[in-house]
């Protein structure tokens, strides 16, 4: 019994050892992990403070923009389809304007070839006629086409994911002399595809594009990526 005893004594001390020697390890682990996170936070502010905080940039240029608002219409004959839009719509509009439809097999061009003044009685709204450069699939009950809608000349334009909305208040985050600037910025217009600009950005401007979740007034910036008048120019943005 006494034997019994001391060996169930011996395996609880046992048991404490490990225990004890386990929990010191997952400390030891945990503290070396947070030594380690601590090392790459010290250097990556020292690489920032040595040169500047990574951005990808893009001078900007003017350009003429064509902005795109979606209609829904129905194919009426292999290359032709007719559809409604509202007076507002309506009056953008005109005969002659480009438009275009996305399928399956790539992108399909179109024009405008009517528009009737008159309100259909059963929608309440003004007749559209679209017809293509190729055949459409008559299979389908309606098909979204883009049809040109405004002509922005001179405009500058940037995605919408680079703009900052505080409480309303816009800006981008612009280089000059190598540091960083934020600027406010008022728009024409916007839509899922990008803003155009109204003030705040002149051509030849550098804004950021990437990196700017990280920028601080004044920051020094390192540009991880040239930048390229032609990508900040876009062909044109969609209203839906």
């Amino acid at each position: 019994m006494i034997n019994q005893i001391k060996n169930s004594n011996i395996r609880i001390k046992v048991y404490g050892l490990l225990f004890i020697a386990a929990v010191a390890l997952v400390l030891w682990k945990q503290h070396d992990v947070i030594a380690r996170r601590n090392q790459v936070v010290i250097s990556m502010t020292r690489e920032w403070n040595v040169n500047g905080k990574p951005v990808v940039l893009q001078r900007m240029v003017r350009a003429m923009v064509p902005e795109y608002t979606k209609i829904t219409v129905q194919p009426a004959a292999a290359r032709t389809a007719t559809g409604f839009v509202p007076r507002n719509t309506l009056e953008k509009l005109a005969a002659g304007n480009d438009a275009y439809i996305d399928t399956e097999k790539g992108r399909v061009s179109g024009t405008i070839t009517a528009i009737g003044d008159t309100v259909d009685v059963n929608t309440g709204m003004y007749p559209v006629e679209i017809t293509f450069s190729s055949d459409l699939d008559t299979a389908m009950p309606a098909l979204i086409v883009s049809v040109r809608s405004a002509v922005f000349k001179n405009a500058i334009v940037v995605p919408n994911e680079i703009i900052d909305d505080e409480n309303g208040v816009l800006s981008v985050w612009k280089v000059a002399d190598n540091k960083a600037v934020k600027a406010g910025v008022t728009i024409a217009s916007r839509n899922g595809y990008g803003a155009i600009i109204n003030s705040g950005i002149e051509e030849g401007d550098l804004v950021v594009f990437g990196g700017q979740g990280l920028l601080r007034p004044g920051d020094p910036v390192r540009i991880i990526a040239p930048d390229n008048p032609a990508d900040a120019a876009v062909s044109g943005g969609e209203k839906s």
